[in-house]
């Protein structure tokens, strides 16, 4: 899975892929083992909700161990 060293790097990266693919509804969510690239989704997110451009309703994220590992999930609906 991808990591990134900076938050602006991952914001670079969520908004080249992921944002546009989750915001625009071709996938419903994301699951990243780096925590910078979920806080960037759910930031980005949350702003096109609030400016009222959102296709979705609600934003949700979590976080789960899985083989010793957290797994950062974000998802819409």
């Amino acid at each position: 899975m991808l990591t990134f060293d900076t938050l602006r790097e991952a914001e670079e990266w969520v908004m080249s892929d992921a944002y546009n693919k989750v915001g625009g509804r071709q996938f419903d969510g994301y699951l990243t083992s780096d925590p910078k690239l979920a806080f960037v989704l759910v930031y980005n997110l949350t702003r096109l909700k609030t400016l009222g451009r959102a296709s979705f309703n609600n934003i949700y994220a979590d976080e789960k161990e899985k083989d010793g590992q957290t797994l950062f999930m974000v998802w819409v609906s």
